[in-house]
């Protein structure tokens, strides 16, 4: 098959230059920083990536943490579970299989306008829907029936606050559509 290559180099060598020092050094920060995390908690790992593994294992924890309250909420806010109107596609009980990434949408908003609605409110999620050769495939993967769904994920809510502040939101949208 063939493929660009540098003249010169032999036909199984598929890198075509330099790699740009700077994607290194982003990497490196984003290393050391979960590296950090995991000093953090367990002060006598000593290697990297012992430090490294043990930062994303509370990363993990952390996620499924705020993803479990965004899906049950507080004793002061009902969680998208909760919320009438609101649906919540593939969702699961066992959260230690599942990401924080959340497909959700609200009965009688179309999903752009929903998009649209959060936006005005403060807060960037989403949408994916069947008609854009973009989503179409995960939405089917997925098995959502309706025409797609708003995605939130950590890009979109970093603590509890945020958290509490887009069930808030959500709720009121939700009750504004009539739900």
């Amino acid at each position: 098959m063939f493929h660009p290559r540098l003249k010169c180099k032999d036909a199984d060598i598929w890198q075509l230059g330099t790699p740009a020092p700077g994607n290194f050094a982003a990497m490196m920060a984003v290393i050391k920083y979960v590296a950090e995390i995991g000093l953090h908690f367990s002060p006598e790992l000593k290697t990297l990536r012992e430090q490294y593994a043990e930062g994303m294992k509370h990363i993990h924890l952390q996620e499924r943490a705020l993803l479990y309250r965004m899906l049950e909420g507080s004793d002061e806010l009902p969680g998208l579970r909760h919320i009438p109107g609101v649906m919540v596609y593939t969702d699961i009980e066992d959260l230690t299989k599942k990401d924080l990434i959340v497909a959700m949408g609200i009965k009688g908003i179309e999903l752009p306008k929903l998009a649209e609605t959060y936006l005005n409110r403060g807060i960037t999620v989403f949408e994916r829907m069947k008609s854009s050769p973009y989503s179409e495939r995960i939405i089917n993967t997925l098995g959502i029936q309706e025409a797609g769904a708003i995605r939130v994920s950590p890009l979109h809510c970093y603590g509890p606050s945020d958290i509490d502040e887009y069930l808030k939101i959500t709720a009121q949208i939700a009750k504004e559509a009539g739900n």
